[in-house]
């Protein structure tokens, strides 16, 4: 699964056949960011608790993944030793009600790094990306097309070019973030 260019693993996901437990563990081990949503029955899994947040929990103190954003799904007990031990002293974000899922989903936003793909397919360069499109080589394009604005201030200009080469990209990525705010 991806979602604003980063790969997000569910283990809800994996296909029939697959080796869940081998998928799960490799999926684990590549992940910079482990997001449990901690619930009561979230905690009753002896293997969800030894088998993925143990192992994430190891990770991060061996700083082979960046962080743990742990979600409260309504859990209000005493969570069990050895989960104290993961999640004991981290922030939690707390989701009780359908009315909190935009503070969570922008609490998780503000917190995940944006990608660094370079690669996007067929989606183009957001504002976002400014600084990964000038290692690109499109600086020269950037330039050109901003001084053109600056100096053709009340006029119509077209960017024009066949579907595909680039031209949001160079006005979202490259040219937005170099013009001055109005």
């Amino acid at each position: 699964m991806v979602d604003l260019d980063h790969n997000i693993f569910l283990d809800a996901g994996i296909s029939v056949g697959t080796d869940w437990h081998k998928e799960i563990q490799l999926n684990i081990e590549q992940s910079e960011w482990f997001i449990p949503f901690v619930s009561s029955h979230y905690l009753s899994s002896e293997y969800i608790v030894r088998q993925e947040l143990l192992v994430a929990g190891r990770l991060l103190k061996q700083k082979k993944m960046r962080g743990i954003l742990p979600i409260n799904l309504a859990y209000d007990g005493d969570l069990p030793e050895a989960v104290k031990k993961v999640l004991g002293q981290l922030q939690w974000i707390k989701w009780r009600r359908s009315e909190d899922t935009l503070g969570v989903a922008k609490n998780l936003a503000s917190r995940l790094p944006p990608s660094n793909l370079l690669v996007k397919g067929m989606r183009p360069f957001s504002l976002t990306d400014g600084s990964i499109f000038e290692n690109l080589g499109r600086a020269e394009q950037v330039v050109r097309f901003t001084s053109l604005l600056k100096q053709a201030a009340n006029r119509l200009i077209l960017l024009h070019g066949i579907s595909d080469c680039g031209k949001s990209s160079l006005v979202k990525a490259g040219v937005v973030p170099k013009m001055p705010h109005r």
